[in-house]
């Protein structure tokens, strides 16, 4: 897991916002051959660092991942939600006092449809996940992003290894407006 660890939600915004542009500008640079117009030095340094820093870091399984990718079961509910419910709780994600968390997406398991009590925004790092969203079935894929409310309904596909997204889970509390 990924913690953003600052003390005030400015710096909480500051965080999310500089792991997500490492993922983009990575990207944006592929996509639009811009390898060519850096200098080479500048370009592996780039790819070095996104791959071996962050990627990497993303890949690491966790105990959790280990348990679901030997078969050792469904997903763990008490870990996501409270007894009897179908609703993933901030409570059990994100710290006392803060108003934005930041985890990699568990690996291997089903996640049953269930609903949150906090936004979610999944970016997903590398190759793809199946989620369906009220209904409707979405595919996404690197460098895509997925933004659920909090009346969201959402089921999620087991994700392989190399399938890395980056969820933000956001409380409602946190408001970008504050901040203009």
């Amino acid at each position: 897991m990924i913690v953003v660890t600052t003390t005030t939600p400015v710096d909480d915004l500051i965080s999310t916002i500089s792991i997500v542009l490492l993922c983009f500008v990575r990207r944006y640079l592929k996509e639009h051959r811009l390898k060519d117009k850096m200098r080479e030095e500048d370009w592996r340094r780039l790819e070095e660092a996104d791959e071996s820093e962050l990627l990497n870091e993303l890949r690491q399984i966790s105990t959790e991942e280990s348990e679901y990718r030997e078969g050792k079961g469904d997903v763990n509910r008490g870990i996501y939600m409270e007894p009897e419910t179908h609703m993933v709780d901030y409570k059990r994600l994100i710290e006392s006092g803060k108003t934005i968390e930041i985890r990699t997406h568990t690996r291997f398991v089903h996640f049953p449809q269930h609903t949150h009590n906090y936004v979610e925004l999944i970016y997903m790092c590398s190759g793809h996940t199946t989620h369906i969203v009220n209904g409707d079935q979405i595919e996404l894929g690197t460098g895509e992003l997925l933004f659920l409310n909090q009346n969201a309904t959402q089921e999620i596909y087991p994700a392989g290894e190399e399938d890395i997204a980056v969820n933000f889970i956001i409380l409602p509390a946190f408001s970008i407006m504050r901040f203009l």
